[in-house]
């Protein structure tokens, strides 16, 4: 019988302990079985029930030397793994920022390149995105004063991200969310796998 090897590093909230084990929970994320989100080279994100809940699972099997080498080619940093995402919404979580709440994450040893690694984040139920609130618009136009609020609401979340050190890296409507029950409250985000944080941010 294999032995299991212990994530590189792993973090798994104390409510799902009783589901989730540090020493199996990457072969656990390799093998759930859920709705399929999303599915690119090297990451997959999943829609699945866990313990009575809805979750979404971002698991990354490693980007590969090639995609290594284009990222370096094109002057963009790679992203290795969910690192990034665990990190961004901890942090986002801390100072007030909306965004997924994570309930595990792990990632193996080895090579970043090659590296498995994922993150487990509660839906964020009573939201919807911004794109998928404007599909009508070009058949039905809002009135004016909502699509004004609207455009303050983004940019007021826009200037608290930044100012709380923060770059998404695929800043689209699609990865902004309003809350439907509480249409003036401060936005959401999603989708932080590319986010990175500074001291202080570049002027560019």
């Amino acid at each position: 019988m294999r032995r299991p090897q212990y994530p590189a590093e792993c973090f798994v909230r104390e409510d799902l302990s009783d589901c989730l084990a540090p020493a199996t929970v990457l072969d656990w994320g390799a093998e759930v079985t859920g709705q399929t989100i999303r599915s690119v080279t090297g990451r997959r994100t999943l829609k699945i029930d866990l313990d009575g809940r809805t979750f979404y699972l971002k698991r990354h099997t490693g980007i590969g030397l090639k995609e290594l080498f284009k990222n370096w080619l094109s002057f963009r940093q790679p992203v290795f793994g969910a690192r990034n995402e665990y990190l961004a919404c901890r942090y986002l979580e801390s100072v007030g920022i909306q965004a997924p709440i994570v309930a595990a994450f792990a990632r193996s040893r080895g090579p970043a390149w090659r590296q498995r690694s994922l993150v487990l984040c509660e839906e964020l139920s009573g939201f919807e995105d911004l794109e998928t609130l404007s599909l009508g618009w070009a058949v039905q136009p809002p009135d004016g004063r909502e699509v004004r609020a609207l455009v303050m609401q983004v940019a007021t979340f826009a200037r608290a991200f930044h100012d709380a050190g923060l770059v998404h890296r695929d800043f689209s409507i699609c990865h902004l969310l309003r809350d439907v029950t509480h249409p003036a409250a401060p936005l959401a985000v999603l989708d932080l796998h590319r986010a990175r944080r500074f001291a202080e941010l570049p002027a560019r």
